[in-house]
């Protein structure tokens, strides 16, 4: 039996079609469809790109974090290259940095071409999970 915690989608991954393909520290891998995510000009909304590379980076954090650790997200950048109209989304978070107290993790987030929308770069604070 392992303590690994493994991803569990949150009420918004939900709404936003995530499916995750790969979970480990090093690297998350999830997809999310365009549709429903889409701004009212018919683009990927920027927020959602962001709120996605988040989910990816924290459920890499947590899962570095280790049994009775969690993880909370102090700082989230990113650069919108371009923008996608349909489709599904790919994204990447691999780890640039696991510490004892703190994680930093790129989020590169692609259209089904392989062409990159976005980079977000995420750093969480390790912590105890608390108590009841």
């Amino acid at each position: 039996m392992t303590d690994k915690w493994t991803i569990e989608l949150g009420e918004l991954d939900v709404k936003m079609g995530v499916t995750v393909l790969e979970q480990s520290a090093e690297r998350v891998v999830a997809t999310m469809p365009v549709e429903g995510n889409r701004q009212s000009f018919g683009l990927l909304h920027g927020g959602a790109s962001v709120a996605f590379a988040e989910a990816l980076g924290s459920w890499a954090a947590v899962i570095h974090a280790g049994p009775g650790r969690t993880a909370v997200g102090v700082d989230i950048n990113a650069t919108h290259h371009a923008s996608a109209r349909s489709g599904i989304v790919t994204g990447v978070a691999t780890a640039i940095r696991l510490g004892r107290t703190m994680t930093s993790h790129e989020v590169v987030v692609t259209d089904e071409d392989g062409r990159r929308l976005c980079t977000a770069r995420l750093t969480n604070l390790i912590l105890d999970k608390p108590h009841g």
